[in-house]
């Protein structure tokens, strides 16, 4: 009863609280049924007076409606709104936008419950509900806030709206984490659900290397004006989830898919990373802003309207890759002024770089290069085209050069209506040029034709009438109906080399129409003068008939006559008409005489000496330059305005100190179009260009104007990165870089305590002693900068060594000797450690070790090994106390006069004997070993009385020693067929590695490299070392409690295992706060990592030279040398920054490694080596046993 009373009350004030216009019913429509709303026992509420617009509702998942619940309510008041989901289970899944009236189904949306949708604030998912269906929220484009419940554990497809989001409420879920910029990912991080959109603009954003895949409209709307996705994005970008926000720069290196991109009209720059092979439909579609977009070179295919306007689009370099563009790819590129295709491209879909002139659009594109092919011409279907309209509305496009074209045939229409054309440098090899190829290019003004070509199309030129020249080559000998038709303005045709000409053909009506008729154009139109040589003219037919006498000379064979097309041949000594030759400037006319019948008539002719090479119009741009030392670069550009196909130009500039030719200087490496001068220094000067142009041995020249280029001086700067305030003495050289307005110079104040050295800015600090120093990078003024300069201060705390003191025994019972074992790390070798003892006990000192004699008095005894310290070094000390207890007189024997038995049972294939038989604890025992003929040792083992294993000491010569212990030991070896020689070419059976290599075969460590090679010397890194440590362990799980370096990257092969050995203190990266995860391994730090992981601190000091004792290293090197991992590299050194190869690092390593994991993980690393295994055999704990 109480649920239904509250149902009735709830009904009552919701039906109070809606907009006024449910109170606008007419009396009928009050007298209807209101909507009625299920309770909580699921009986019907109560009847309210009015029918609203519904403020609650269902939508669960299909088949469980009820089960979710939804409510919007204004909370607070203010007009905005929370849209809560309630109940328990799955929402249901919507089909499109809610802004989709077609479509949207989303029982929230404004049609449904009065309430405009940006007035929707918030969204509450509670606790109960399980998934958010697709399309949920998707266009609430007012949401700022998401409450997401604790059990959601799925986000469909564009369920969310983030262009407004600004922060993602997790409230306990587990199931997915955001991150300190608010950004939503899956739980483990992999997927990045949804960028805030409502967030602050932050200049860049790159995506975590551990994301491998973005959701539906994860960054629509974002705030972000530079986005980077790398190649860690194996999953497809989903399409339109890039746009509506500020993005301006966009580098992406992963696959993506349709429109993708589309509509980002903020949007421009984009360069794509090389692992992109397809640019695929619509990713650019109207990213009206993108001006530039970097291409990589293994692009092969653009999809279609991939940049369908892109109105801005200015530049695009094809690569050589490219084999297909897509329809209508670059349609409506309003900006795009030039494009050349590459020898690669096969196929051109229609209309690709067409301009929509009827939509406002406007071409600039001027230039269009071809590459080695004329490409295929495609439909949107992928049919063969036959009318492409490839360039249709592109009224700016001046020059078509396909002189590097290998094929013969130019496209019918494929110039179609071009009306701005004005130079087509055709293919040397054309053969046919296809109907209506040219028709209606109105800004030809001439054609010279190769000797290659011999089909001219119908309609192909029709309509040109900006034609003045055509030059036909000697192949001509098809041309069709209307080839040249309304081509009004003709003057001149030269059919000098055209020797089929003259030949009939029919033409389709039988009629064997002479082919000069169609050459010609026509009589009816303007043609003044048919350029012919002497033989020609003797078989002229039709129009250009002599008349039986013929010139009548024969003796000015191969020159060129001047024909007019009438049937008589008047006198025309006193011509003032110039005949046009591409290039060149016309002389004067000469005489001939020519006879017809009894009559002889003088008429004219030019011949090559008639004509001049012209000198070419030369621009330059620009007239004149601004900019600052080092600043933006200047390009200067000589521009011949009408180059003549088959002219070669050539280019020289010039720089003067004054403004003017004389007294230039010849700049050597400038001889190109373009040029940018130098801009290191301040002040003025001049430049020119001088444009020679070259015809067979016709050469002349042109100079363009002084271009005057400033540079002016400006404020110099300098920079520090990664500077570093603290140090500590003993700590390894660190790293800085600086950027500099010019050549600087860095100094330390204080060279005692750190000093510097630069190379090209990047500056190596090596510690020298404890103090503060001032280091600085500076340059002084000069003309070109102002002074500049840039410091940090540098504080170098002293070390802190440690000392250990032990003693053996631990008690005494009566009186005895006591030796004590000092350690140290840190200590200078010059560093004095001194032993005292209280009690007035003397502590004694010699080269048998410290000791000291207790007398046999109850009483505790306390060792002090104290190192004083210096200016360098902190103090340090140790303490370890000995306790004694009185012995009576009766006397007794003591436990370290016992011995103990040490059996050698007899082994297969081999002999093994041992000295002494019988020992007390503390005696050094020796083990001689010595295989059958044929056999070597495989393994050998020593076990105390309780089964544990005891360290063994190599002393070669097939001896070995240990420690015995206080009970007795078993002895027990294993020997096997020795190996024949070596299985690696790079390894020589006497090498002093070669049965460490044979071992880790045998074992299964290592199968070598390829080709029969073991890799003797390849190098191995920081971050392969300690991989191969940790998997030696077991490959424990990082308990995350270490920060591990930016440098080694999440999800990266070592990342575990850096952390582990972070968390086990076995290296605490470099100094500079990276780890180093790629440099080569040096041979310190390779035995200190050993070390750290599985050493016991020495009883000895090591003696090498270049080991000193506070080198963080040296303890692990003496603890080496100790256990016979190492001897040094002779001559008294160690060698630590030696780059470890993988015969030696590798060797200290590989027996804590499982190599088959780790050769499958590094292939191709070059790890696998020689003096690794030598000293990885000779380390082996336990000797050889695995």
């Amino acid at each position: 009863m109480k649920r239904r009373i509250f149902a009735i009350l709830l009904s009552l004030t919701m039906m109070f609280t809606l907009v006024p216009t449910a109170w606008a019913l007419n009396e009928e429509e009050n007298r209807t049924s209101a909507s009625m709303e299920t309770s909580e026992n699921g009986e019907g509420a109560e009847e309210s007076g009015s029918v609203a617009p519904a403020m609650r509702g269902n939508c669960g998942a299909v088949g469980s409606e009820d089960s979710v619940q939804w409510a919007l309510a204004d909370d607070d008041g203010d007009g905005s709104y929370t849209l809560t989901i309630s109940g328990s289970g799955a929402m249901a899944n919507y089909t499109a936008n809610i802004n989709n009236e077609k479509k949207a189904t989303q029982p929230w949306r404004a049609s449904e419950t009065g309430v405009e949708i940006e007035k929707i604030t918030k969204v509450v998912v509670s606790e109960g509900v399980t998934s958010i269906g697709a399309f949920a929220f998707n266009g609430l484009t007012g949401v700022s806030e998401y409450d997401i419940g604790a059990n959601v554990n799925t986000i469909s497809q564009w369920a969310l709206e983030t262009s407004a989001a600004k922060v993602f409420k997790l409230n306990g879920n587990t199931n997915f984490q955001t991150d300190n910029n608010g950004v939503l990912f899956s739980e483990d991080g992999t997927t990045l659900i949804a960028y805030p959109g409502g967030a602050d603009v932050r200049d860049e954003y790159t995506v975590p290397s551990t994301v491998t895949a973005i959701s539906d409209g994860a960054f629509v709307g974002c705030p972000i004006k530079k986005l980077t996705i790398d190649s860690n994005v194996t999953t497809e970008l989903p399409g339109w989830s890039f746009n509506g926000g500020v993005l301006e720069e966009l580098d992406v290196n992963c696959l993506f898919g349709k429109s993708t991109f589309a509509q980002i009209t903020t949007l421009k720059k984009v360069t794509l990373g090389d692992s992109i092979k397809e640019i695929p439909q619509m990713a650019f579609l109207e990213c009206k802003g993108l001006q530039t977009v970097s291409i990589p070179s293994g692009l092969t295919k653009i999809g279609t309207q991939a940049f369908f306007g892109c109105s801005s689009l200015q530049d695009v370099t094809l690569p050589e890759s490219l084999t297909e563009i897509g329809y209508q790819a670059f349609r409506d590129c309003d900006a795009l002024t030039s494009i050349t295709f590459p020898d690669s491209l096969e196929k051109v879909g229609e209309q690709a770089f067409l301009i929509t002139t009827d939509k406002g659009h406007t071409g600039s594109l001027t230039t269009v290069t071809f590459g080695k092919k004329v490409p295929t011409f495609l439909t949107a279907k992928g049919d063969p085209s036959i009318n492409p309209q490839l360039f249709t509305g592109q009224d700016k496009l001046t020059t078509v050069d396909m002189s590097k074209c290998e094929n013969t045939t130019i496209s019918a229409g494929l110039f179609n209506g071009l009306t701005s054309l004005e130079t087509i440098i055709f293919p040397t090899g054309l053969a046919k040029i296809g109907d209506n190829a040219f028709t209606n290019c109105k800004g030809l003004k001439s054609l010279e034709f190769p000797d290659s070509l011999t089909e001219i199309g119908e309609s192909a030129f029709s309509g040109c009438t900006g034609l003045t020249y055509i030059s036909y080559g000697n192949g001509i000998d098809d041309i069709g109906r209307n080839a040249f038709g309304g081509c009004t303005n003709v003057k001149v045709i030269d059919l000098h080399r055209a020797t089929k000409i003259d030949e009939t053909y029919d033409n389709g009506n039988g009629n064997g129409d002479p082919a000069l008729t169609h050459a010609c154009i026509a009589a009816a139109h303007n043609v003044k003068y048919y350029l012919r040589t002497v033989n020609q003219a003797n078989n002229v037919k039709g129009n250009l008939e002599w008349g039986s006498g013929g010139p009548g000379t024969g003796n000015i064979s191969n020159t060129y006559y001047i024909l007019t097309a009438k049937d008589a041949v008047p006198d025309y000594t006193g011509q003032t008409d110039t005949p046009t030759r591409a290039g060149y400037t016309f002389g004067k006319w000469k005489e001939v005489t020519v006879s017809q019948g009894s009559t002889s008539t003088k008429n004219v002719y030019a011949d090559d000496s008639s004509w001049s090479l012209a000198s070419p119009t030369v621009t330059v741009s620009p007239a004149s330059a601004n900019t600052y030392v080092n600043g933006s670069a200047v390009t200067l550009t000589a521009k011949v305005s009408e180059p003549v196909h088959g002219f070669t130009y050539s280019y020289q500039w010039y720089s003067n100190t004054s403004s003017s030719t004389e007294g230039s200087t010849a700049i050597s490496t400038a001889t190109s179009a373009t040029y940018s001068p130098d801009i290191t220094a301040a002040g003025t000067t001049y430049y020119y260009c001088v444009v020679t142009v070259t015809n067979g041995s016709d050469t002349t020249s042109a100079t363009t104007a002084v271009v005057p280029v400033t540079v002016a001086s400006q404020a110099g700067s300098v920079t520090i990165s990664n500077k570093k305030t603290a140090a500590t003495y003993g700590d390894e050289p660190f790293t800085f870089t600086y950027e500099a307005s010019k050549a600087a110079t860095v100094t330390s104040s204080d060279p005692s305590v750190a000093t510097v050295q630069d190379n090209n800015g990047t500056v190596t600090v090596t510690i020298v002693g404890a103090g503060t120093t001032e280091i600085s990078v500076s340059f002084d003024a000069d003309t070109n900068y102002s002074a500049a300069s840039d410091k940090f201060t540098l504080t170098v705390d002293k070390a802190k060594p440690t000392v250990k003191i032990s003693a053996d025994p631990t008690s005494l019972t009566g009186s005895g000797t006591v030796k004590l074992t000092v350690t140290s790390n840190g200590v200078p070798t010059d560093g004095k450690i001194k032993v005292t003892c209280d009690n007035g006990i003397t502590v004694t000192e010699n080269e048998g070790g410290i000791s000291a004699t207790l007398p046999n008095e109850t009483k505790t005894y306390t060792f002090t090994a104290t190192y004083a310290g210096d200016d360098n070094h902190e103090k340090a000390f140790d303490t370890c106390q000995v306790p004694v207890t009185r012995r009576s007189s009766s006397g007794g024997s003591s436990s370290s006069d016992r011995s103990y038995a040490v059996s050698a049972p007899s082994a297969k294939n081999g002999d093994v004997t041992v000295s002494p038989k019988n020992a007390s604890k503390g005696d050094r025992v020796t083990i001689t070993v010595t295989p059958d003929k044929g056999y070597e040792l495989d393994k050998l083992t020593v076990k105390d009385a309780s089964g544990n294993k005891l360290k063994l000491t190599d002393k070669g010569n097939g001896k070995y020693t240990f420690t015995m212990p206080g009970s007795k030991v078993t002895v027990s070896a294993e020997f096997v067929e020795e190996q024949a020689a070596s299985i690696f070419a790079d390894v020589p059976a006497d090498a002093y590695y070669a049965k460490a290599v044979e071992w880790a075969v045998k074992k299964g460590i290592t199968n070598g490299k390829a080709n029969g090679l073991f890799g003797s010397n390849d190098p191995c890194t920081r971050g392969q070392i300690v991989t191969f440590l940790w998997r030696a362990a077991g490959s424990p799980a990082p308990k995350g409690t270490a920060k591990v370096p930016a440098d080694v990257l999440p999800g990266s092969y070592c990342y575990d295992a850096v952390a582990w050995a972070l968390e086990n203190g076995i290296t605490n990266g470099l100094a500079d706060g990276t780890f180093g995860v790629n440099n080569t391994c040096t041979r310190g730090q390779s035995v200190t990592f050993l070390y750290r992981a599985m050493g016991t601190a020495p009883t000895t000091v090591n003696g090498f030279t270049d080991v000193a004792a506070g080198d963080f290293y040296a303890e692990a090197v003496a603890w080496a040398v100790e256990n016979g991992v190492t001897s040094g590299m002779g001559g008294g050194l160690f060698g630590y920054g030696s780059t470890i190869v993988s015969g030696w690092g590798m060797g200290i390593l590989v027996q804590y490694t499982d190599w088959s994991v780790a050769l499958y993980t590094l292939v191709g690393m070059a790890l696998v080596g020689t003096a690794v295994f030598a000293a990885a055999w000779k380390a082996k704990p336990n000797g050889y046993d695995d």
